[in-house]
């Protein structure tokens, strides 16, 4: 199978490292001629080709408002029986847009590795960012095996789901989880001056690493699936409210159940998301 990768940063150079390690070929395109060259520099792709019939799955490794004008420019260039995904955060924005810009027989099949890292870009892409990874597909269509075969293919497993349900997981955690990290940071440089951030402990490191993603993207990921990104805010300061209601009135037995819950929950999850 042709596989053709738009947009080269670290997951789109990443998975052409673990397509190509994998015995498949590789075509790629970004928009950024430094990242095209990197690219070819460091083995994440065969060949550079922006054409999308050479192809006969479509990759879209975009920011989500990237990948939504993408379909639309694809939507008059691509042929009956070809296959697009895409690695975008959100769900339900673009696998609507596929469903109303795609001509008919172009099969489009959403998808999302819950892989990363808090760093972007070519430079940072790696072949085993995909090992052990769940890989969600939100869509029940006939090609979706060879979808599939691609997740497999680069050590992930693939995870069927529908795009609303996804979209609420997502922002539960991962979107959620991000927002914590940033307020985090803006709270604690309120609080000391950002000269002390370097006495910080291994807890505050580990809980606000991701805070130091690029903002473009998650501008985009935040944007795009609102209502369930607020839904999930509106539970976390319900349960930071429940934590300081107890710290003001010194309920001793209530902060201890909040607490020993919290910690017994943790527990049951190992480092890959996996439940123990």
């Amino acid at each position: 199978m042709r596989v053709g990768i738009i947009g080269l940063g670290l997951i789109g150079g990443s998975l052409g490292l673990a397509l190509r390690a994998a015995g498949w070929h590789v075509r790629g395109w970004d928009v950024d001629p430094h990242v095209r060259a990197e690219a070819v520099g460091c083995g994440a792709v065969d060949t550079l080709s922006s054409d999308p019939a050479e192809c006969d799955l479509i990759v879209l490794a975009t920011p989500v408002r990237a990948a939504l004008a993408l379909l639309r420019d694809l939507a008059g260039q691509v042929r009956s029986g070809q296959i697009i995904t895409d690695v975008c955060s959100t769900k339900s924005v673009i696998c609507r847009e596929a469903e109303q810009c795609l001509p008919q027989g172009v099969w489009f099949v959403g998808g999302h590795p819950f892989a990363g890292r808090a760093e972007g870009g070519i430079v940072m892409a790696r072949a085993d960012l995909f090992q052990g990874a769940a890989w969600v597909l939100t869509s029940a269509a006939p090609v979706r095996q060879q979808v599939e075969q691609m997740v497999w293919a680069v050590g992930a497993r693939p995870v069927i789901m529908a795009a609303a349900a996804h979209d609420r997981l997502a922002a539960a955690i991962s979107h959620l989880p991000q927002l914590t990290a940033v307020a985090l940071v803006n709270a604690t440089a309120k609080r000391v001056q950002e000269e002390s951030l370097g006495l910080a402990g291994g807890g505050w490191r580990d809980t606000t690493r991701i805070a130091a993603s690029p903002a473009d993207i998650w501008l985009d990921i935040l944007l795009t699936n609102r209502a369930p990104v607020l839904a999930a805010c509106d539970q976390l300061l319900q349960e930071l409210q429940s934590l300081r209601q107890a710290i003001v009135n010194a309920e001793e037995d209530d902060l201890r159940h909040m607490l020993q819950k919290a910690a017994q929950i943790r527990r049951l999850v190992g480092p890959k998301g996996e439940r123990l």
